[in-house]
């Protein structure tokens, strides 16, 4: 019996969780889709990132020659990291 008790506990925990990464994921992707958005409304401004990405998309990086626009792209994806992670009411405190 506390075996059963124990194991739904178990199951109620990892729901929970499971519900904390969706909105986690779900904030990203809101953030993601902002970006997306703001380079299509200034596609010249956006230019070097999307080439920068097609060639990833290629295997055509150049490691010195990309760094800079690396160095952007990789910025933009912690900031995307930071905001879903900033509502720390997510986080099981204990």
């Amino acid at each position: 019996m506390i075996v059963l008790i124990k194991r739904k506990i178990i199951d109620i925990l990892h729901r929970l969780i499971d519900v904390q990464d969706d909105i986690r994921i779900t904030s990203f992707l809101i953030e993601f889709n902002k970006s997306d958005s703001e380079m299509i409304h200034d596609p010249v401004g956006s230019a070097k990132e999307l080439k920068f990405l097609l060639r990833i998309l290629n295997g055509e990086v150049d490691s010195e020659k990309d760094e800079e626009i690396k160095q952007h792209c990789d910025e933009k994806l912690i900031n995307w990291m930071k905001i879903s992670f900033m509502n720390k009411n997510l986080d099981m405190n204990y």
